[in-house]
């Protein structure tokens, strides 16, 4: 970059303002790296609310700033109250500017009262995260995961989708692959790329107190941005990962910044924000309030007064311009770093003036970047869509009956109605006149006959609608499994597998693996079999995955109609009263039970579809059958590839 074009990019005349507002220093949780510190419990009085807002519609028309963006900070800003809350956002919503709320939140608890006013003001959530647990945790040291999963998932119900920081202290060290999985899972979940910033923890309150354990050298942090941004590559970019989405936009050489840089790298954030709490204290941004930097109080001089005498703000606005000149002066990275946030520079060097502490982190991390983007048009793919819409998806209606002759005039209309059809307490099953023909042809739905293994000998008569696309024929026992996939296979009939119930009998491991071969292997092989089908569909073409369990339903996507209680008892593992209790249970419940399939490098192909339903989301013999389908794909990637620098096969 000339000098020339150096000097404009810092004339930034700012013409949004963004106010982090901490109206309180309350909090629910007990978060080991908490930037606060040791809170005052404050909640600011509504009298001086009203001094806030005067004050900031006096500043807004003197500087000219034609909008402004008001983010609810703390603390734990939803701990104000929906009345509170209300009162702030009536008052700033009459500002002579556009107003655009934020607010970020822990999630631990959201009060209904407090949703509506999210909803009602537009008010876009923000949130923490901590997807390995340990250091994020309640008030009372529990690990915050499950309760903020629940939180998370509520709001997206409502189709406010949070996007979450993920702060790296030492206990995600070698650890980016887990939390990214665990990212990926959770855009799943919504319909939505899962958003995710990652920020070095800070040596400031708790962790600069008695938790220094937690913090990373500059070259630790370094190799976790340049692990989880290839990871983030490798994955064709399916979870919005902040900012390195934002440094992706910047290469290839010569380096082209962007203007949608985070304030920490921007070198403008002096220009554009400010830190008001609950003693009216002001400061140049929420991260200056915790460190308790401030350079003035409302109470006594107007925001304009307060800013144009500041000696830091003088400071932090050359600050850029400075250390492109002297520290920062032979780093070609300079355009896209700026020298980092001072905040960070004052906790390393007791001076705001001087670049941050990062810097090694990043250059690591943009080296990389240099070397893999050969092209512009590599560095700016577009982003995938991920993920299965929980919000608009229609649940399934499922009948479950051991008689064929009942379930007509019920299954007819909606393609969205799948009819069980299971043996009788005798093992009785689809004799001539049973009502599966009439069945099959007035239905729109699916239809799925579980059989033992025994009475699918007896398919052949069935052969003309066991073509039928919406038909397919469910195993459930391991003692003859080769022999009923084979005339299944001879019927061109579609298999579905209770992998669970199988893996839980006898020899049912050497009959699994024996029928994935096959269905690997063998070229004469003409069956789909699910879950395996769906699992080399989603590995070779990364399509984007659906929770399923293992009777292929979705948790809290089904209703339930069960004409032949008696039923339940006929089947291995008791899996009717199993499918019952999985249909009772809302997504976040069914999530947190399987909360190691979040970080499971195959969840993205299985879904869950293998995990059993309780706490042990899936036996070792189960993700082993995951397993070689995967390393099968890739060796035949591998061989289609054909030697390097060959054209292949």
């Amino acid at each position: 970059m000339s000098r020339e074009s150096g000097n404009t990019e810092f004339a930034h005349v700012p013409s949004n303002l963004t106010v982090i507002f901490k109206g309180s220093d309350r909090c629910n949780a007990g978060c080991h790296f908490c930037s606060v510190g040791d809170p005052e419990g404050k909640i600011i009085e509504r009298e001086d609310v009203v001094i806030v807002v005067s004050r900031l519609a006096e500043y807004l028309t003197a500087e000219g700033i034609r909008s402004l963006t008001f983010t609810f900070h703390g603390g734990e800003p939803t701990l104000l109250g929906a009345e509170l809350i209300r009162f702030i956002c009536e008052r700033v919503s009459a500002l002579p500017v556009k107003v655009t709320f934020r607010m970020q939140s822990n999630l631990i608890h959201m009060p209904d009262a407090v949703r509506k006013l999210v909803e009602e003001y537009h008010i876009k959530v923000g949130t923490s995260i901590d997807p390995i647990g340990g250091d994020r945790v309640d008030a009372q040291g529990n690990d915050a995961f499950p309760t903020w999963l629940a939180g998370y998932l509520k709001m997206a119900r409502n189709g406010a989708i949070p996007g979450g920081i993920y702060v790296v202290t030492r206990s995600g060290l070698g650890r980016a692959a887990e939390v990214y999985r665990i990212a990926q899972a959770i855009g799943a979940a919504t319909g939505d790329r899962f958003g995710i910033q990652i920020n070095p923890v800070y040596a400031q309150g708790r962790a600069a107190d008695g938790e220094r354990r937690l913090l990373l050298t500059p070259e630790e942090f370094g190799h976790f941005l340049v692990d989880i941004w290839r990871i983030w590559e490798e994955n064709d970019r399916d979870i919005s990962l902040t900012p390195i989405s934002m440094f992706a936009e910047c290469f290839p050489m010569p380096l082209t910044p962007t203007r949608r840089l985070p304030c920490t790298f921007n070198g403008i954030c002096s220009r554009d924000h400010v830190g008001i709490n609950y003693n009216l204290e002001v400061a140049g941004c929420g991260r200056r309030l915790d460190s308790r930097n401030f350079v003035g109080n409302l109470k006594e001089a107007t925001l304009l007064e307060i800013l144009s005498a500041s000696p830091e703000k003088k400071i932090v606005d050359e600050r850029a311009a400075r250390l492109r000149d002297t520290e920062c002066l032979d780093c070609r990275f300079f355009v896209i770093c700026h020298g980092g946030c001072h905040d960070d520079a004052e906790l390393a060097h007791g001076d705001v003036s001087h670049r941050f502490p990062w810097c090694e982190s990043y250059r690591m991390l943009f080296g990389e970047m240099e070397k893999a983007y050969s092209s512009r048009e590599q560095a700016q793919r577009p982003f995938r869509n991920v993920g299965f819409d929980t919000r608009t998806s229609v649940p399934l209606s499922m009948l479950a009956t051991t008689d064929p002759k009942t379930a007509p005039d019920w299954a007819q209309g909606q393609k969205n109605r799948i009819t069980w059809i299971l043996p009788t307490q005798a093992g009785e099953v689809l004799r001539f006149g049973s009502g599966l023909a009439e069945l099959q042809g007035r239905t729109r739905g699916a239809v799925l006959l579980w059989l033992p293994n025994r009475q699918v000998r007896s398919m052949p008569m069935w052969e003309k609608y066991l073509r039928q696309p919406k038909t397919s024929v469910g195993l459930y026992e391991a003692d003859g499994l080769a022999e009923a996939s084979n005339v299944l296979n001879a019927l061109h009939a579609r298999i579905h597998l209770d992998i669970p119930s199988i893996l839980a009998q006898e020899g049912g491991v050497t009959q699994l693996k024996a029928l994935l071969d096959r269905f690997l292997f063998d070229g004469k092989w003409k069956s789909q079999i699910h879950p395996f089908s769906r699992m080399v569909t989603n590995l070779s073409r990364r399509r984007p995955i659906q929770y399923l369990d293992c009777f292929g339903a979705f948790p809290t996507r089904v209703h339930l109609n069960w004409h032949d209680d008696a039923a339940s008892t006929v089947l291995p593992e008791n899996f009717i009263e199993r499918m019952k209790t999985e249909s009772d249970i809302l997504l976040e419940q069914w999530l947190i039970a399987r909360r190691p399939c979040l970080s499971c490098r195959f969840l993205m192909a299985c879904g869950g579809s293998v995990a059993l339903g309780d706490q042990n989301p899936c036996s070792p013999d189960a993700m082993a059958l995951v397993e070689t389908i995967s390393d099968t794909l890739k060796d035949l990637a591998a061989k289609l590839a054909g030697p390097a620098g060959s054209s292949g096969a």
